[in-house]
């Protein structure tokens, strides 16, 4: 049991660090647009619409391979027990629906969205989990 729980931890912490240097990787390619104070949530709102496509798309990007790299870590340090990787995808996924309800997001990324962390999930439990509890 303390393996699982550490394992889910690690996955986290991992899945956060990855989503947070992903999403200043993607600042650094499609900066914000000048005069933007993103400690205004109005004016985050409105950010969505004014980024490029592929930066948002980005985002979406992000949040798959953070899912599928904490997933990863807490399948490893879980020692492959079936719910660590999918209890980290599941609160990265969360995490991530709570900034959509936040910022409106497009449909389509959305949906990329959701593809994208069940993929990690998959993947990471093909590689790194047990097939049972």
């Amino acid at each position: 049991m303390l393996r699982l729980i550490l394992g889910i931890v690690a996955g986290l912490v991992v899945g956060v660090a990855l989503v947070w240097g992903l999403q200043m990787l993607g600042h650094a390619i499609w900066p914000l647009p000048a005069g933007v104070d993103t400690h205004d949530p109005e004016q985050v709102k409105g950010l969505i619409g004014k980024m490029p496509v592929m930066a948002v798309a980005w985002v979406a990007v992000a949040y798959g391979l953070a899912a599928f790299g904490g997933a990863s870590v807490a399948n490893i340090v879980a020692q492959g027990r079936l719910a660590a990787g999918w209890v980290a995808v599941g609160v990265l996924f969360a995490m991530s629906v709570a900034t959509m309800f936040m910022i409106p997001h497009p449909f389509w990324f959305v949906g990329l969205t959701v593809a994208l962390y069940l993929a990690a999930g998959t993947g990471a439990q093909a590689l790194f989990g047990k097939r049972t509890a």
